[in-house]
């Protein structure tokens, strides 16, 4: 999320000025990672409280309703993830499997286990 304008100091204060760089280095640094997205906040004077440093209750919808459609873009775009291995679809293909290893591995164990009498 970038940093929001400090309306109760003039636009060519050093804090808004350092803001402004700071949401500059934030876009650099999240342009380069391909999981991290940025909300801008695009807020205004009449978002702010009087004295124009806080969010008012209508600053604070506007960034609630940009929070949640980020994370509603982020969960439909999200792409189907493969079954766990403790899906029952998995297990099923395990137990298959396994039955038919079953009969070899218990030929094998004997073989063994007569070697070992020997």
């Amino acid at each position: 999320m970038t940093a929001p304008h400090r309306y109760d100091l003039p636009e060519s204060s050093c804090v808004n000025r350092e803001i402004v760089v700071f949401n500059r280095k934030l876009h650099k640094v999240v342009k380069s990672a391909d999981s991290a997205r940025i909300i801008r906040l695009n807020l205004n004077w009449d978002d702010h409280t009087r004295h124009g440093m806080h969010l008012n209750i209508s600053g604070k919808e506007k960034v609630i309703n940009l929070i949640s459609e980020s994370i509603n873009q982020l969960m439909s775009s999200e792409k189907e993830t493969p079954p766990s291995p403790c899906s029952g679809e998995r297990n099923n293909m395990n137990k298959k499997t396994f039955t038919k290893m079953k009969p070899r591995i218990n030929q094998q164990m004997m073989s063994s286990r007569e070697t070992n009498l020997n």
